[in-house]
């Protein structure tokens, strides 16, 4: 997933080639544009926040997250499904 940190809007988008971008007003400071990805990921999954983990990519625009209890296929299924 690709991350926008400091948008003016708050987004979850799936580009052609099936990955995410996600775009949040937070600032990457503190952990906070972090923190707001997750929320915005597990809104879109459909899933509780707790089900969110950030896996890789802490300080990086390109991340990684697991939700719980669901495959990326499925994860990315309930995503498009949401988001429409």
């Amino acid at each position: 997933m690709h991350v926008r940190p400091g948008a003016r809007g708050e987004r979850v988008s799936v580009t052609g080639d099936g990955a995410l971008l996600v775009a949040t007003r937070a600032r990457a400071v503190e952990g906070r544009a972090n923190e707001a990805v997750r929320r915005l990921v597990a809104h879109a999954a459909g899933v509780p926040l707790r089900d969110v983990l950030l896996v890789h990519g802490g300080r990086s625009r390109t991340k990684l997250l697991q939700i719980a209890n669901l495959t990326p296929q499925e994860a990315l299924a309930n995503v498009e499904r949401n988001i429409q």
